[in-house]
């Protein structure tokens, strides 16, 4: 049985709406899928950063102390201080942060204990100097020095396999960015072909 003109103009109408539905659709998951896989390689980003920033938090404590040891510059012992104060606050971001990735939470008690320990280790020097009003006046040496280096060094090696970790989280997610990218360039680029056709 032949199709009439009309019967033909509506099939194809009806069969190039139903085409532009499903390839919008598709444009929206895809532009979705990329919007989501980029908020995860932004949160990685920010999680490696916050690692850096303890990392550099504990290093600078430590050498801004022995630096004030040596010289008795004020200015190293309020730079000690500053650091300090940035620890607990940095390692509260860490574990905000890694709540999500299973690896990580496996060392988030560690982190707790190494930081705590250290602040623990430090605080003698800290009190000496807050009850001395940060003035220029001596600090005692640490009667645990040799446990300060240790936790140091184990809360160093921590942050780095940390780090390492978020590196490979890093990989996977912007490989997975990136399909979703080329994914949505070709949904793009046969939507406007498609659009062509129809036209």
């Amino acid at each position: 049985m032949k199709l009439s003109t009309e019967t033909k103009v509506y099939a194809f109408f009806f069969a190039a709406f139903a085409g532009v539905v499903i390839l919008g659709f598709l444009t929206y998951r895809s532009t979705r899928e990329l919007i989501v896989n980029d908020r995860w390689v932004a949160h990685t980003d920010q999680v490696r950063q916050s690692i850096a920033d303890l990392l550099g938090a504990v290093l600078e404590a430590e050498n801004r102390r022995r630096d004030y040891l040596l010289t008795g510059d004020s200015r190293y012992l309020t730079q000690f201080l500053d650091n300090l104060d940035k620890i607990p606050l940095v390692t509260r971001k860490i574990i905000e942060l890694t709540g999500n990735n299973p690896e990580q939470q496996g060392r988030i008690a560690e982190l707790k204990n190494l930081t705590a320990q250290s602040l623990s280790i430090w605080a003698a020097t800290a009190e000496a100097a807050r009850a001395a009003g940060q003035s220029s006046g001596p600090i005692p040496p640490l009667a645990r020095e040799i446990e300060l280096r240790s936790c140091v060094a184990e809360l160093t090696s921590l942050l780095e396999k940390m780090n390492e970790g978020e590196d490979d989280v890093l990989l996977a997610r912007s490989a997975a960015a990136s399909e979703s990218g080329a994914r949505t360039i070709s949904v793009v680029v046969f939507g406007g072909f498609f659009s062509t056709l129809v036209v």
